[in-house]
C-alpha cells in the first residue's frame, strides 16, 4: 500500500510529516510513503498578521482540497492551527501521543520561571507547578493526521 502525505514546506511540518511517516512504517514495514509538498496561503502572506488575512484556515485550505481531490490520502498538520471544525468528508483520524513536552525558557532579562514577573505571558504551555505567580500559558503545539474518510482505519498513536 502506498500513502501520498500532503504537508506544507516548513521545517516543523516536514519534519512532523516524518516523524508520521516513520511511526507508521515502524507498525507496516511494508508501507510506502510519499510526501507531496503544498504551498498553503498562509505560507504566502507573511507580512500581516493571521486574524486580518483569514485566520487559521489559510494553513490549510489547499491541504483540505487536495484530500478531497483524491490526490493525497492524509495530511500532518498541528492542532493547535487547525480550524475548530472539520470540513465535510474529512476526518482527524489520528492524534499520536506527546513527547517531551518541556520547553526551555529564553528571557533577555534573565527571568527564569519562577521569577516570570505577574502577568507574564510566553508561547508554549507549561506544567502550572512549575509557572511563576500569575502565568498566562498559551496552548501547546500536537500534531495531528488528516484523512480522507475512505475506509482506512489508523489506530491513534501509530
Amino acid at each position: 500500500m502506498k500513502l501520498i502525505f500532503a504537508t506544507r514546506p516548513s521545517a516543523l511540518a516536514r519534519w512532523q510529516t516524518q516523524w508520521v511517516i516513520n511511526a507508521l512504517k515502524n507498525v507496516h514495514p511494508d508501507l510506502e510513503c510519499e510526501e507531496k509538498i503544498i504551498t498553503t496561503q498562509g505560507d504566502k502572506i507573511l507580512d500581516k498578521p493571521l486574524p486580518e488575512i483569514g485566520g487559521k484556515g489559510l494553513f490549510t485550505q489547499e491541504l483540505e482540497s487536495e484530500l478531497l481531490n483524491g490526490d493525497v490520502h492524509c495530511a500532518v498538520h498541528s492542532l493547535k492551527d487547525l480550524p475548530v471544525e472539520n470540513p465535510v468528508r474529512l476526518t482527524i483520524g489520528c492524534i499520536p501521543a506527546r513527547a517531551e513536552v518541556r520547553d526551555a525558557l529564553i528571557s533577555k532579562n534573565g527571568y527564569t520561571i519562577a521569577s516570570l514577573p505577574k502577568g507574564a505571558s510566553f508561547g508554549r504551555d507549561l506544567e502550572p507547578a512549575s509557572c511563576g505567580p500569575d502565568p498566562c500559558p498559551v496552548p501547546r503545539p500536537s500534531h495531528t493526521i488528516f484523512a480522507r474518510q475512505c475506509g482506512h482505519s489508523y489506530s491513534q498513536g501509530t
